[in-house]
């Protein structure tokens, strides 16, 4: 998403110590409904090693808001979720995409606006010249940098507004299949859900499942959303806590994030 070459302050500052931003995309940028986003890429023009520029707090979230108009208007961190803490020191120099995996994956929606918000805690600055590329446009990005202080992500100060957004890849999991001999048994207001954990696909070749997906509803026939997500299992079971309603589900895998 975005193709521009202008450089910004975004998603962090390398020449600064500290740094705190919020950048938002658009649905038919994305163009990708309810499935995991596992990481994401950014474009570095390469000019030094981010040695201290390193530690990056990542931070996810819908939103309806469409752009910030106000130095204040920050997207508030109650509608954020933390996916993972990332270290990029060992980057090399050189003009290229670099990954963000995430640690906790991201469903999103394909309906809302995606905001991926960035936090630098790394103390030291990686001086001038080193920078993400981000593409124009209307005021989709605001940030704030220090070379004294780090920032809370739910009382971040005034910052400055960009008229630019990063420019960004995200990569998404693939639901790759349907666990067979799902079985649901009922005890104390919760649900049992289970399922067999040899998965092949058509070609009938074993897939190397990292995690299942479990959704839910009180409808028979239910489409598989964020909305009904209700939970991640690393292994062939899942509880869930019912509250004594009738209660439908479906499991979904995803594949080894190595895939």
């Amino acid at each position: 998403i975005g193709n521009g070459s202008d450089n910004s302050m975004l998603p962090v500052s390398p020449e600064y110590e500290y740094s705190y931003s919020q950048c938002i995309y658009y649905p038919e940028e994305i163009n990708c409904q309810n499935r995991m986003i596992e990481s994401v890429w950014y474009h570095y023009n390469g000019e030094g090693v981010l040695t201290n520029s390193s530690e990056w707090e990542i931070y996810m979230g819908h939103t309806e808001q469409s752009y910030f108009v106000t130095p204040a208007s920050w997207i508030p961190a109650s509608q954020l979720t933390y996916v993972g803490t990332v270290n990029l020191s060992n980057t090399e120099p050189g003009d290229e995409w670099i990954e963000l995996q995430l640690q906790t994956m991201f469903m999103y929606n394909g309906n809302s606006n995606l905001v991926i918000a960035i936090k630098d805690n790394t103390p030291l600055s990686d001086g001038q010249g080193g920078c993400f590329y981000s593409t124009h446009s209307e005021n989709r990005s605001i940030e704030v940098h220090s070379n004294s202080q780090t920032f809370d992500v739910y009382s971040p100060p005034s910052g400055t507004i960009h008229t630019d957004y990063i420019n960004v890849r995200l990569q998404f999991m693939e639901n790759t299949a349907v666990p067979q001999n799902l079985n649901v048994s009922y005890s104390d207001n919760c649900a049992l859900i289970t399922w067999s954990n040899v998965i092949t696909n058509e070609s009938g070749s074993l897939i190397n499942v990292s995690e299942y997906l479990i959704y839910g509803s009180n409808q028979l026939d239910f489409t598989t959303t964020s909305d009904n997500l209700i939970g991640i299992s690393n292994t062939n079971s899942f509880v869930h806590l019912t509250n004594s309603r009738s209660m439908f589900y479906k499991v979904t895998t995803i594949s080894d994030r190595n895939h």
